[in-house]
């Protein structure tokens, strides 16, 4: 009985990895529909997830020139919703807005191997790390300390998008009641969830070794964070 329930918890386990594709996936842009860009459809992405649309100027040059999610499929294609790509911008060189072309190359899941997990606790940090080996998982101090240094201890949308623009990757995993949930950092949707039961002690507002993230005093940012499961269930919309 014992060897059958570890092989369908191994089972389980194979199934959940298997549904979450995190492997980069080249497309080409085939057409424009109204603003979005429209590629052949591919049932291994995800809706809600993005990808890096990359225009050639000639054989030597090329440059990312727009952000796009997977909004809906339809008759074997699927359609993005185009966004500025501004993360190559530099103040001494001049900003560029380039409309997709038929024959851009798009790129899914950019850095989607490179993970901010946001967990209660050290416990679920290093059970991360083992379920899931081919993930690079970025330490929560990264974000903490910045969030410490602006004095703002209950990060939103906006903090979480700016962490992943600065620290390059591509998803953050949110361990939130008995789940865990992959979300994407441009859509902020959920493009994987699997069983992760929280255990042990709780740390608001996630897990990390910085030992305290100050409030201000007033304004933005100047109230702590009440309730970790319900904070993140508002912001993620489950």
């Amino acid at each position: 009985m014992i060897k059958f329930l570890t092989f369908l918890a191994i089972i389980s386990l194979t199934s959940s990895l298997y549904a979450l594709n995190l492997d980069s996936y080249k497309s080409t842009v085939t057409r424009l529909s109204g603003s979005d860009a429209v590629v052949s459809d591919n049932p291994t992405i995800k809706l809600g997830s993005s990808a890096i649309i990359i225009h050639n100027y000639d054989d030597k040059h090329r440059t990312i020139i727009a952000k796009a999610v997977a909004d809906k499929r339809e008759g074997g294609e699927l359609f993005l919703k185009l966004y500025y790509y501004k993360d190559l911008n530099q103040d001494a060189l001049p900003s560029y807005k380039i409309i997709p072309q038929v024959g851009d190359s798009v790129i899914f899941n950019y850095l989607y191997k490179r993970v901010l997990p946001i967990v209660p606790n050290k416990a679920a940090f290093k059970s991360l790390k083992q379920r899931f080996s081919n993930i690079d998982f970025l330490h929560p101090d990264l974000f903490a300390y910045q969030l410490a240094k602006d004095s703002n201890p209950k990060p939103t949308v906006s903090d979480f998008r700016a962490e992943c623009n600065s620290d390059d990757f591509g998803l953050l995993l949110f361990n939130i009641e008995d789940k865990g949930y992959f979300v994407d950092c441009t859509s902020f949707k959920v493009i994987h969830s699997f069983d992760m039961p929280i255990e042990g002690e709780m740390m608001s507002p996630f897990y990390t070794r910085i030992k305290e993230i100050k409030a201000k005093f007033f304004g933005l940012g100047s109230d702590d964070m009440k309730e970790y499961n319900s904070y993140y269930k508002k912001l993620l919309g489950l």
